[in-house]
């Protein structure tokens, strides 16, 4: 059996490790540290940290407040979370009203085909995306989705691409809705997961340090773990971890750092403005940033490119417009072909939909045409 020492106060070693590696994690990801340390031990030991760190001891008793709230699965919650902004699908409907009945957005749905025209507050949606302290984490958006209008209004006129603030304006638009994305949410599972995998296999590779973790970790410095023991001991010391992750925590969290990390990744492009000529349509997909190399040839699901390698990022506005992040400034209408073009890339990134102008008829045939419907879940 392991050692119930192991649920008891946690060891300088921990604590020593914890002090060395915070000062270099990004602040929005700090309150994970203070969960697995454990959030009343870090409270306890906020002094020492304080004291050797340098750091304000209220501040780190914030962070612990932080933590406690985050991962809190009481914390408020807002169950219908949109991926894709209710103000950006406004762009790809009818009307202009916000008012309930005024607009219409046409999806087309993956798993069923063609659906009915429904009110863009109904789309774009994933429940419990964000699983825990959602209403929290979304309000931490408002202000990006408050200047979506706004935005896309002086995009739509004649935009003078080279303002500092309409500029970052898009790249936050952008930014949010690669950060909150089905896209990000999958590559953060899968690379937890396998992080799960793999250290659950170098302990065990190394019983003889797996033996000093585990006398560090319950005190019992006689302690020669028989394999069974020690894959328990393995088991439960990856617990905590794995608890932080699989109730969402770690997203929680994770999310909030990829939007800025983001900001930062896209500072280097410039902006440009697609517009599609008379009678052509852009469409946008649940998973609606498209990044692509240099030879245009990495994007979607099949073969994916992180934003910081992409050289282009594209992203629909409107059934009018698209923005394209890259080296160029420019404003053009682009040919119906690469309208074309770039609708069979939003299509190949999506995952389950996407939504089209309900006049856009021609382009829900060729929508038709060019998806093969996939079996629902």
């Amino acid at each position: 059996m392991v050692d119930e020492k192991l649920s008891g106060p946690t060891q300088p070693a921990a604590f020593d490790f914890l002090k060395t590696i915070m000062p270099g994690v990004a602040p929005e990801l700090q309150p994970l540290l203070t969960l697995g340390y454990d959030i009343d031990s870090f409270e306890k030991d906020a002094p020492m940290f304080a004291e050797q760190m340098g750091v304000p001891v209220d501040e780190l008793v914030e962070l612990a407040a932080e933590a406690r709230t985050g991962s809190d699965p009481t914390s408020d919650k807002r169950p219908r979370q949109h991926v894709v902004s209710r103000s950006l699908l406004a762009g790809f409907s009818t009307g202009t009203s916000r008012r309930a009945g005024d607009q219409e957005i046409w999806p087309y749905s993956f798993a069923d085909g063609r659906e009915a025209p429904i009110d863009p507050t109904c789309v774009g949606i994933v429940p419990d995306f964000v699983k825990v302290d959602s209403r929290r984490t979304e309000q931490k958006w408002e202000e990006v989705e408050n200047t979506l209008r706004d935005t896309v209004g002086q995009l739509e006129a004649t935009p003078n691409l080279h303002d500092s603030v309409l500029v970052e304006k898009v790249k936050k638009i952008v930014a949010l809705h690669w950060a909150r994305s089905i896209e990000t949410l999958e590559a953060v599972d899968s690379t937890y997961t396998r992080m799960i995998v793999d250290n659950k296999a170098a302990l065990l590779r190394q019983p003889e340090k797996l033996d000093q973790l585990y006398r560090l970790k319950t005190g019992d410095h006689s302690a020669v773990l028989a394999e069974s023991a020690r894959k328990q001991f393995v088991d439960q010391y990856l617990s905590r971890f794995e608890w932080i992750f699989t109730s969402g925590t770690w997203f929680r969290f994770d999310v909030i750092y990829f939007f800025r990390r983001s900001m930062e990744l896209l500072d280097r492009l410039n902006v440009q403005v697609l517009r599609a000529p008379t009678g052509s349509d852009f469409l946008i997909g649940d998973t609606p940033v498209v990044k692509l190399d240099e030879r245009g040839e990495r994007r979607g699901l099949m073969n994916p490119i992180q934003i910081g390698n992409a050289t282009t990022v594209l992203m629909p506005l409107t059934s009018r417009f698209m923005v394209a992040l890259d080296s160029l400034t420019a404003d053009h209408t682009v040919t119906v072909d690469e309208v074309r073009r770039f609708n069979a890339w939003q299509l190949e990134a999506a995952r389950e939909r996407v939504f089209m102008h309900p006049a856009a008829t021609a382009l829900m045939a060729w929508v038709e045409k060019s998806r093969v419907p996939t079996e629902a879940p």
